[in-house]
């Protein structure tokens, strides 16, 4: 069994899924907007991880989610959650859909006029970019305490695992990311005040981007994974990863390496976008690698 969380704008929706691709059970939240202004749009991401919470305690009344082998996460991109030192949100997301930075749009081109041969992106309001400049103008106070710059989704893979970790695809829409690269540009980063510190680690939409934390496996009825993969190359870009040991209090990058592990205790992995159904057909037991 595999499971995805997919975190839109008007809910949060948990789909369970069995080893033929199958949907075996769903469960929906419903999500509200606050617009306190004109051209203002924001969620408390609270009410996504208690959206979240609501929607697997439902599941998990009705079906066991003890085969479940992983779980993708996807969501709403563009979005602004920023994150003090211990995790917490310093004030409402900004959402993909908010239209007060357009003059921040204006001041980011002046700034960084190669951003859109960069990021092959058009700047627009929507994006990330502009909303932290907009952060820095009016809300100084708060922008000096970001510890972290998340999109919607990461901040629920934060209260899942633990683990600050962002995929190439919502990545691509801050106006942060080189796309050539496929790494965060830091002249991008540092014309709207932010450092390479401040910006999750990136990974491929398969990899794997953290473990589920004791807690909620113990809350949602998750079993501890005992197994021995192979990660054959599903991307051209790279492979899937499975961790083992210890829970990861944020994500580790190992050196390339290959492991042959006739059983390891893993803990329950989380993908950094929900490739599932694609991907899961190509595990083998066998070789761990990277």
């Amino acid at each position: 069994m595999y499971l995805g969380i997919d975190l839109g704008t008007s809910g949060v929706k948990v789909v369970l899924m069995d080893e033929q691709f199958g949907v075996q059970d769903s469960q929906s939240i419903s999500l509200t907007c606050d617009h306190p202004h004109p051209l203002w749009s924001e969620q408390a991401p609270a009410q996504w991880w208690q959206a979240t919470e609501q929607a697997l305690d439902q599941l998990a009344k009705r079906t066991s989610l003890q085969a479940v082998k992983a779980i993708g996460v996807t969501g709403q991109m563009h979005g602004a959650v920023l994150v003090d030192s211990d995790g917490q949100p310093l004030r409402p997301a900004i959402l993909w859909n908010d239209g007060r930075c357009a003059p921040q749009c204006e001041r980011l081109n002046q700034r960084a006029p190669s951003i859109e041969r960069i990021t092959g992106n058009q700047l627009m309001t929507g994006m990330t970019a502009p909303k932290l400049l907009w952060v820095a103008e009016y809300e100084p106070d708060i922008f000096s305490q970001i510890a972290q710059v998340l999109l919607p989704k990461d901040y629920l893979r934060w209260k899942l695992s633990g683990c600050y970790a962002t995929d190439m695809s919502d990545a691509s829409g801050t106006l942060w990311l080189n796309v050539a690269t496929r790494q965060w540009d830091e002249t991008l980063l540092e014309a709207c005040g932010l450092t390479l510190q401040q910006v999750p680690p990136l990974l491929e939409g398969p990899e794997v981007s953290g473990h589920l934390l004791e807690e909620h496996q113990q809350r949602w009825g998750f079993l501890q994974l005992c197994l021995s993969w192979q990660a054959e190359e599903i991307m051209r870009q790279g492979h899937w990863v499975w961790e083992y040991g210890s829970q990861a209090k944020r994500c580790s990058h190992w050196e390339p390496q290959a492991f042959i592990l006739q059983s390891a205790t893993v803990s329950m992995p989380i993908v950094a976008k929900p490739f599932i159904a694609f991907a899961m057909r190509y595990l083998k037991p066998g070789i761990l690698c990277r």
